[in-house]
This record gives C-alpha cells, structure tokens and sequence, in this order.
C-alpha cells in the first residue's frame, strides 16, 4: 500500500527527517511563511506536470488554488486531501530512498545528486547494500556525503531518519525526492512510501486499504488478496498465490467462468471468523458458487473449516460451497464440513469438476 505524500512527510518526521512546515486544507498552520505550496494529495505520478502542485504569494490565494485543485482528477482519481506547507526555494536537490533488492535479500540505499521527476534518466544512481542486522554505516555516510558534495554528518540525520522509519514500517520503498538543501540543511520536499500489506496485522494504525472494488478493499481489510472480474460465476479462493494462479488457469481450461479471485493472507488461516466475513463479503457479490482449493502444510485444515461453517449463514440459498482441501488436520476439517452439507474433495481435478457442475454450465 503507498501512503499519501502527508502521511509519508508525518512518518519520516516522526524518526527526525526534516519536512516543510504545513497542514491539510483547511488545517492550515497559523503563521505559515508564504510564498506556499498547494499540492494535490493523489496516488498517481506526475502530478508536477500536470498542474497538481501550485505556488500562491498570500494566505488570500489559498482557496482558490485548493478549489482548482480539488476539481483535478489524476488518472481517473479524484484529489483525496490538499496539502498546504512552506515553498523552499533549494541551493541544490537530490534523490535518497531505500528499498529491497531482492536478488541479494537485503535492503538496498539508492542516492543520486540529480533530485526530481526524472531521476531514472539521471544515469548516475548509486546503489549501496545495507546490512539489515547492521543498518547504514559510516561508510555509507561518507559515500552519501561525497556525492552530494556535503559534510557527512549533514547527510547522517536525514538517512539515519529515513532507515528508522524504513524498518519501522515494515516498507518496501522509502523515498524522498527531491531532497533539497535550505540553509545548508537537508529537507524532504516530496516522499513516497510504501508499506508491505503482509505487516498490516502488525499496524492497527495503518490507513484502511486504497483502491479496487469496494469488494476488494473489504478483502484487504481481512488481510486477504483479491481480484474481482467483471463476469463469472465461480468465486475461487486458494490458499497462496501460485497455488491462485494456477486454480485459475486450471479453472478456466476446464470450462469455468471466474468471478472473483481471493488469495488467503497468512493471518487469515487460522482466525474462522475471518473465513466467516469473507464469504459474508462474497454473498454480495451473488456467485452460483463458492469454490475453495486449498494445501496446507503449515496451518489447521479443521481451522480453516470452522470458519467455512459459521459462514454458511451468509450464503444465498442459490448459491453452492465446493471445497477441494488437502493438509494438516484434514481428517478433522472433514468431520466439520460433513454435517454442514459442504462437499470435500481430495482430487484437484474432481473438485473442480464437480464446482463446474454446480453452475449449470
């Protein structure tokens, strides 16, 4: 999940990164030096170019350029907030982010002296690994400092800052660009983050998921994956997603039409309630039926059961549960299922089979 520019500038704050004085519109801090920034609060890129970002001299430009603002719409979305903070007119800007590598499976420390928009055809981004039991070290300071062409410990703060908030985020991208340089100082003009929906669980304070279907928010909500079709009438749920794409492709060659496809977070497994609200969330969507594929070696199949025969509830009574389970406990999970009437199919094949049966297809 990407945060929103605001959110990202409050978390790099929190760890001690230097950002611009300001508020969401109309939250504007008293006192706020002008020239200011008006900027469009969107998830999508290029919003600079596209007019998403404006200068005003005086508090009495504010409002218009928040309304003009507020009517953008950035590949098809509409503004979410606007941010109001200080204009920095920068000696000099660069780029700095940390991100994963996952050919080396480490945290990789991207830098380059050419800051802005187009930072990807500045052709010199520097690439130093980080050890993640370590952190940044003074090497890496150093290297940062020569090549911004500033004292190393100008440099320290503001990666030291962004590391810390990096590692507290469970992020997959911490990215600051441009990073600006006011009196000598560093400062975070812009920020990107994006945080691994996995670690969800760990982050009650995390902002509800963005985007998708309202079906597919409420599956995120769960800490479940999901993709909603437009046609269909199998809902197909597995349990990971290579297992998911290969019950699709097995699904649709045998004749079945997905509805929807739902991929089973980690957590979701072993809470039953969970398993409850989802097939609450796929009634709605109204699928003949209901197909779960799952193998698991690790978590309870009788868990996973409970959860399939409390949500029975929410079943429309023209609408069928077809479950192909193999796993841990499965014996049990067997016993569960029988009294509910749910069919359980060892065989991959016959279980599919028989969901596309119950469509009438």
């Amino acid at each position: 999940m990407q945060l929103y520019e605001f959110e990202a500038k409050a978390m790099l704050a929190r760890h001690g990164v230097r950002v611009p004085r300001g508020g969401l519109w109309p939250q504007v801090p008293a006192g706020l030096r002008y020239p200011a920034a008006v900027k469009a609060q969107t998830l999508a890129g290029g919003r600079g170019r596209r007019g998403g970002v404006r200068q005003v001299e005086s508090p009495a430009g504010v409002g218009d350029a928040v309304a003009a603002v507020q009517r953008m719409r950035f590949d098809g979305e509409p503004v979410a907030e606007v941010l109001v903070e200080e204009w920095i007119e920068t000696e000099r800007e660069f780029y700095l982010a940390l991100t994963i590598d996952r050919t080396r499976s480490s945290p990789l420390l991207l830098a380059s002296a050419k800051g802005g928009m187009e930072v990807e055809d500045a052709g010199d981004l520097c690439r130093l690994p980080i050890d993640p039991w370590i952190a940044p070290r003074a090497h890496h300071i150093r290297r940062l400092g020569a090549l911004y062409g500033l004292e190393a410990e100008r440099v320290a703060a503001v990666v030291e800052g962004a590391w810390k908030a990096f590692c507290a985020l469970d992020a997959l991208l911490v990215e600051i660009n441009p990073l600006g340089v006011d009196r000598g100082e560093l400062i975070a003009l812009d920020a990107r983050i994006f945080v691994d929906d996995n670690a969800g669980y760990r982050h009650p304070d995390w902002p509800a998921a963005r985007g998708g279907t309202p079906f597919e928010r409420g599956c995120a909500g769960l800490g479940a994956t999901a993709v909603e079709m437009e046609d269909g009438d199998v809902a197909l749920i597995t349990s990971g997603a290579g297992l998911g794409m290969a019950s699709l492709d097995l699904l649709v060659a045998m004749g079945g039409r997905p509805r929807v496809l739902v991929d089973l977070g980690p957590v979701v497994f072993q809470q039953p309630e969970k398993i409850a609200q989802l097939i609450e969330l796929l009634a709605a969507l109204r699928p003949r039926v209901i197909l779960f594929n799952f193998f698991l070696q690790l978590a309870a199949c009788d868990r996973l059961a409970q959860g399939l025969s409390a949500g029975l509830v929410h079943l429309p009574s023209d609408a069928k549960m077809v479950v192909r389970m193999k796993g841990v406990r499965s014996d049990e999970a067997r016993a569960i299922l029988a009294p509910a009437g749910i069919p359980l199919y060892d065989d991959l094949a016959e279980g599919f089979r028989a969901a596309i049966a119950a469509t009438g297809a």
